[in-house]
């Protein structure tokens, strides 16, 4: 299915091509960029992006130009880092998207016809082709699952798990820091979203009520020839709430977890936060994200916390004892689930069972629901304020995979930023 365009955007179209299948990859994250923008970005940045497309299941994409004129010149390239390119539909200047990139001249005139269509022939650099998996849960619908595995040879590998409402080919990047790193990396459409079967009531199955869809998917991953049976999740915001839920149901396969911005309340952390519905956010977010109505309906209707709430509370005492695995919290001290992190760690780390009690860690920065910068709405930090959180992930993934240390010498249950002034050079505080 293509998606539907505006009639008066200028914007390109085209099809993307694995170079080694001969396939067209779907949901292959594309992106575009003036030529002026980027002969004037500096050498060695990253490539800068002004619009954003993805493939569809046929190959076919589209990119709408926003505010561009009929006459300038545009890089298309795939922004995905699991591929470069093939082949370029011209000759490139030196620090230029090397992604599949290739020029496309005038996009007003690129209209969506056969005779206009731009060819993006892409490579995978790190992992083979990624293949679609309909994973079957208790109830028989089945979840769609990307499953990405080493180029290298060898396996069978441990697996990095993510499962996500926000479709599961935005993953790419994620799944390129862990396949580099001798991982498999799976991504799941939640139950109802994108291509997976159910109905999309928002966590509902995520834990240890409904059909269990988390525990069923990690030892899914961990049954396959090639995972080797030792199975972590990762992911931030959504995708950190489902790795909360799914703790205390304790697959037997599950190693560690890294939860960025999550909150393992439903109730108290996300939508009554203080005991008030917080309508700005959870609207926004059923609408933003196209929820269907009867998400907002179910959270109004219940307004106090009861058995309903209780099903989606990985805070309670006994969901906390059920606990088994360490896992590395990472919050931001302007986060809107900057309680529930918190509140995360301590509970599992000072009530969990055993195989998480007292293997737990806390990283919280000064940052808002955008984790490792150095700025916060109109604050800005000093550079030491900014973190690479993947490698903090990586590390402790392969600590708890691996059994390799994090970094010697160890590091502390919690790192925290004290902030001082943002406006002083000297001022005291802004320190780790």
């Amino acid at each position: 299915m293509s998606p539907a365009v505006s009639e008066t955007q200028p914007r390109i179209t085209g099809r993307v091509i694995d170079a080694v299948t001969g396939r067209a990859p779907a949901r292959l994250p594309i992106a575009a960029v003036r030529v002026a923008t980027l002969e004037a970005a500096p050498p060695e940045a990253p490539a800068p992006v002004e619009w954003r497309g993805a493939s569809y299941a046929d190959g076919l994409f589209v990119v709408e130009l926003a505010g561009a004129s009929g006459d300038e010149e545009v890089v298309v390239f795939t922004a995905s880092p699991l591929y470069t390119c093939a082949t370029a539909g011209a000759s490139l200047p030196v620090g230029w998207p090397t992604s599949g990139a290739l020029l496309a001249a005038s996009p007003q005139a690129l209209r969506p016809s056969a005779e206009h269509l731009v060819e993006l022939v892409v490579q995978p650099v790190v992992a083979v082709e990624p293949r679609t998996e309909m994973v079957p849960m208790t109830d028989g619908a089945r979840l769609a699952t990307e499953v990405f595995l080493p180029a290298a040879e060898g396996g069978p590998w441990p697996a990095v798990l993510a499962r996500t409402p926000y479709g599961r080919f935005w993953l790419h990047d994620l799944a390129a820091v862990f396949l580099a790193r001798g991982y498999a990396f799976v991504a799941q459409d939640m139950r109802g979203r994108f291509d997976s079967e159910g109905e999309a009531i928002a966590f509902a199955d995520c834990g240890w009520a409904g059909h269990r869809d988390g525990y069923t998917t990690v030892e899914w991953v961990a049954s396959q020839s090639w995972c080797d049976g030792r199975v972590a999740t990762v992911g931030g915001s959504a995708l950190g709430i489902t790795q909360y839920l799914l703790a205390p149901t304790a697959p037997p396969h599950l190693v560690c977890q890294v939860v960025a911005v999550g909150a393992p309340s439903l109730y108290h952390h996300v939508v009554y936060r203080g005991g008030l519905f917080a309508k700005a956010d959870i609207e926004e977010w059923l609408r933003a994200n196209a929820w269907p109505d009867e998400n907002l309906a179910l959270m109004r209707a219940h307004y106090t916390y009861d058995s309903w709430w209780r099903d989606f509370d990985a805070a309670t005492q006994d969901k906390v004892a059920a606990v088994k695995v360490p896992a590395l919290h990472i919050g931001g001290w302007f986060d809107i689930f900057q309680q529930g992190t918190i509140d995360a760690f301590l509970s599992w780390q000072h009530g969990g069972g055993e195989g998480a009690r007292g293997r737990q860690r806390l990283i919280m920065g000064p940052w808002t629901h955008a984790i490792g910068g150095t700025s916060a709405g109109q604050l800005s930090w000093p550079d030491n304020a900014a973190l690479d959180v993947a490698a903090d992930a990586v590390a402790f993934v392969e600590s708890c995979m691996r059994g390799q240390p994090e970094q010697e010498p160890p590091q502390p249950p919690v790192r925290y930023y004290l902030m001082g002034s943002t406006a002083e050079p000297d001022a005291p505080g802004n320190i780790w």
